[in-house]
């Protein structure tokens, strides 16, 4: 099953990529230059099972220039997919449109004028090569600009107030901060980034902190003193970690457990503690990640384990997967904090995120509290993040309603 998914999905690539040529490689173009475009496509396409390769087995180290290539490679296909659709689509509008224009006029007219008809046919040439040209363009300009907004992203910190119902008094104005999604170990400035994030929390001086999982992919051993200056981050009442999906990809989850331990974070796996903040409690919970229990059948992703014997107290709970947010519908849980879906990082992914997550960024209501969704510290997969989508550091402020 480890190897089913890339499978699919590479063939799923290289039938898309087929189809990339067949609608904007023009055959009036030279031999030399569609056979370039045709190799680059499915260059493009074979980065999938290559990057998955590469990681897996660690061929390459995680700032070989090879796998960044192929990162961007991979982001760009993307792109050039969703424009070629987008293309698709537009001309089958303007055909509708046209074809019900030309009906209309033959019920009013016996036959169509020859010159008319010729002219018809160079519209429609011209209307073609224009649009091919746009999605190629366009695509390079979507491309060109995400990809500078992610190598030159520093860590935005995004402020919420979120309003409570029945909040103590005494918690009003309790700040958190939240970290998810760093992804230290396939982004290749991830050393000056976590610089930066130590520095912008430190000003913040939160009470909380608090870690949503995917912070790693690699192994400890690799990733040890990279990830060592995040030791100094101090929340004044604790800071907590919870496992994303990506702790379980590469070495194994007890040992990033344990090195979070080390870094002087509490790692909650399915349990809570309970603060006292002025005189009142308030529950910090954290689970396993959604989909754990596929990969080690004990990490199950349990609010109910996590909030048993918790007191009735307003109640934070850390969860990687913004779906947790459905199994609490038992239990009391005022905010829950989450990331995993990176706002869908770029285009078209920001879009598309909107159909696959019902939580996708930021401050979503759900039943009688709320679910917040940080768009991701560091990003996943092609060094790209479109403007409205930045790297983020969530300051939450707990406020009365």
């Amino acid at each position: 099953m480890v190897y089913a998914i890339p499978l699919l999905l590479s063939v799923l690539l290289c039938a898309l990529a087929y189809y990339v040529g067949r609608r904007l490689i023009d055959p009036s173009w030279s031999e030399g230059v569609r056979l370039t475009l045709w190799v680059i496509l499915i260059v493009m396409a074979a980065c999938v099972p290559l990057l998955f390769v590469f990681r897996r087995f660690a061929f390459l180290h995680q700032d070989s220039i090879i796998l960044q290539g192929m990162q961007y490679a991979l982001g760009l296909y993307t792109i050039v997919v969703f424009m070629t659709v987008a293309r698709d689509v537009f001309l089958i509008v303007i055909a509708a449109i046209q074809a019900i224009q030309s009906a209309f006029k033959k019920s009013n007219q016996t036959f169509q004028p020859y010159a008319a008809y010729q002219k018809q046919l160079q519209r429609r040439a011209f209307l073609s090569q224009a649009t091919r040209m746009g999605t190629l363009m366009g695509s390079a300009g979507i491309f060109g600009r995400a990809a500078f907004r992610a190598n030159n992203a520093q860590p935005t910190v995004v402020s919420c107030d979120i309003a409570i119902d029945n909040l103590p008094v005494a918690l009003d104005g309790v700040r958190i901060v939240q970290i998810s999604d760093l992804h230290a170990g396939q982004i290749h400035h991830a050393a000056p980034l976590i610089e930066s994030i130590v520095k912008a929390v430190q000003e913040l001086q939160p009470d909380i902190i608090a870690m949503t999982g995917d912070m790693t992919d690699g192994v400890v051993a690799q990733l040890r003193a990279q990830l060592a200056p995040l030791a100094q981050l101090k929340g004044k009442y604790g800071q907590y970690f919870v496992t994303g999906n990506h702790e379980y990809y590469t070495d194994t989850a007890e040992n990033w457990l344990a090195h979070w331990g080390q870094l002087g974070f509490t790692t909650l796996q399915n349990q809570h503690q309970v603060l006292q903040i002025n005189g009142a409690s308030l529950v910090i919970a954290g689970v396993h990640d959604f989909r754990s229990s596929k990969r080690h059948a004990t990490h199950v992703c349990s609010p109910q384990l996590a909030l048993r014997d918790a007191p009735d107290a307003t109640t934070i709970l850390l969860a990687h997967h913004p779906d947790t947010a459905h199994l609490t519908e038992d239990v009391r849980v005022d905010v829950q904090l989450s990331g995993h879906t990176h706002g869908g990082q770029y285009f078209p992914g920001t879009l598309l995120v909107r159909w696959v997550h019902k939580f996708n960024i930021g401050l979503n209501p759900y039943r009688n509290g709320w679910v917040y969704v940080n768009s991701g510290t560091g990003y996943w997969g092609s060094a790209l993040r479109s403007t409205d989508v930045v790297s983020e550091i969530s300051l939450l402020t707990l406020r009365r309603a």
